[in-house]
């Protein structure tokens, strides 16, 4: 069994200590506007801060994706229920500062944990494919009335664990797409695979295609959509941290090609917390808006009065 001292070895000095004293993992999210030539792959794209939106009582948010859909801009992101440990699908409007003030509002919630809402355009219509690895299946939802509705539109791959898909090729009869299976022994562990939906008839339906390769790597994991068509977000880990840094790669021909830039978390300023980050993975932009998501630690709470659940 591992000791007190081997884990807060493994986890790094001074994160072990601090989950030692009683701290623990929290997410939350970023938005600034995006300055042509400043995002954050480029050189000057440090320059800028984030304004973190701030979690509530019950629920922490992450996997922050941002869509451009009927002339508005929103962000679908995971929203995390600490009272019953699932995530659900929330939105928020992309409206200045003044998103600091709102809440997200669910829009897809489930019996299961949701996470990583990627949104795609397809035949006319708006559809999400978020991840729900726990059913070992993915769901397919289609929208209803932007943003708010939402419609499963079918459940597909029985069998199989898939993390953080994002789309890389949409044609009129079908969608491909890129996500990533866990490693069975350590889940910061992945590999890069391959699948698509199929319309045919009317009908959709999904077909595997293949994996990247049978090794597993702490860098292979999607975060976010691909940038312009040519950058592709790619999620870090460590041993210690889940999403510890973004790593910005080429995308050319359909595969990921060599590191343009990697983002690390004490690269990253926010206005909005003191929390040292220990981590920043998911990216996503609109022509007018950069979103990440940031990991950082926090004294535990114990919540042991109703009216704390809000």
């Amino acid at each position: 069994m591992e000791t007190l001292f081997q884990k807060a070895k493994r986890l790094g000095l001074w994160l072990g200590f601090k989950k030692l004293i009683g701290y623990e993992v929290a997410f939350s999210w970023g938005y600034r506007e995006r300055i042509k030539g400043r995002e954050l792959y480029t050189e000057k794209g440090l320059d800028q801060p984030f304004t973190l939106v701030p979690n509530t009582a019950r629920y922490w948010y992450a996997d922050p994706l941002v869509c451009e859909y009927q002339g508005k801009q929103v962000v679908f992101l995971e929203c995390m229920d600490r009272k019953t440990n699932l995530g659900s699908i929330a939105t928020v409007a992309l409206t200045g500062d003044s998103i600091y003030k709102k809440k997200p509002h669910q829009v897809i919630i489930e019996p299961f944990h949701m996470s990583f809402p990627m949104t795609f355009e397809w035949n006319g219509e708006l559809y999400m494919l978020p991840e729900t690895e726990m059913i070992e299946e993915i769901c397919l939802y289609r929208c209803v009335e932007f943003p708010w509705k939402w419609r499963r539109a079918g459940r597909f791959l029985e069998g199989h664990k898939i993390v953080d898909s994002v789309v890389t090729e949409i044609t009129e009869d079908a969608v491909y797409l890129l996500g990533s299976e866990y490693d069975p022994v350590d889940p910061k562990l992945t590999r890069f695979v391959r699948y698509r939906l199929v319309r045919e008839n009317g009908n959709i339906s999904a077909e595997w295609i293949d994996r990247d390769t049978e090794e597993y790597t702490y860098e292979s994991r999607m975060a976010g959509p691909i940038v312009n068509g040519t950058i592709c977000p790619v999620q870090r880990s460590t041993p210690a941290v889940y999403g510890f840094s973004t790593k910005f790669m080429e995308w050319k021909d359909g595969k990921i090609g060599e590191l343009i830039r990697e983002i690390l978390p004490k690269q990253v300023h926010c206005k909005g917390t003191r929390n040292r980050l220990i981590g920043t993975h998911t990216y996503s932009a609109t022509e007018d808006f950069e979103i990440i998501d940031i990991e950082y630690l926090v004294r535990k709470k114990k919540f042991k009065k109703k009216r704390y659940w809000k």
